[in-house]
C-alpha cells in the first residue's frame, strides 16, 4: 500500500500567482531528503474553492509529513512556493486542508501497487474474503 496525500492552502487572494499561470512546477538542482523535496508543484484549484492552492505529496515524504502539524507543513509548503515565484512576501495560507491516508486507520495508505517481486495472483489472494470461525 502506498501513500499519495494532498495538501491545500486557502489564501485571502492569489496575487502573487502571474496572470494566466494556474499550475506551478517545482525543478530541483540538486536533490534532497527533506519531505518538501516530493513537492512537485502548486496548482490553482478550481471553482468552487476560492484562493486556493493544492499540492500532491507521495511516499514516505507524504507519511512524514502526516506526522508534523498543520504549522509545520504551512512552513514548509510557503518555503518551496516562495522559492519558485521567487517572492519572499507571500503571506502565509489562511487555511490549510491536508489528507492524512497513511495514518487513517481504515485506510493505511491510499493507492495499491504491486512491487517488484509480485504478480497479480496476490492482489487476487488479498481479494478473497476472510472466512472465521463463525461465519
Amino acid at each position: 500500500m502506498g501513500t499519495v496525500n494532498k495538501i491545500f492552502l486557502e489564501f485571502e487572494d492569489l496575487d502573487f500567482i502571474p496572470k494566466n499561470v494556474y499550475s506551478i512546477f517545482i525543478a530541483r538542482k540538486e536533490p534532497s531528503q527533506e519531505w518538501t523535496s516530493k513537492i512537485t508543484g502548486f496548482a490553482i484549484v478550481s471553482p468552487p474553492a476560492k484562493n486556493t492552492l493544492i499540492t500532491w505529496i507521495s511516499g514516505d515524504a507524504a507519511r512524514e509529513m502526516e506526522s508534523l502539524n498543520d504549522s509545520e507543513v504551512v512552513i514548509g509548503c510557503m518555503r518551496i512556493l516562495r522559492n519558485a515565484l521567487d517572492n519572499h512576501n507571500i503571506p502565509a495560507p489562511l487555511n490549510i486542508v491536508r489528507s492524512a491516508w497513511a495514518s487513517n486507520p481504515y485506510a493505511l495508505g491510499s493507492y495499491t501497487y504491486i512491487p517488484t517481486g509480485s504478480s497479480v495472483a496476490d492482489i487476487e489472494a488479498l481479494a478473497k474474503p476472510i472466512v472465521g470461525d463463525n461465519d
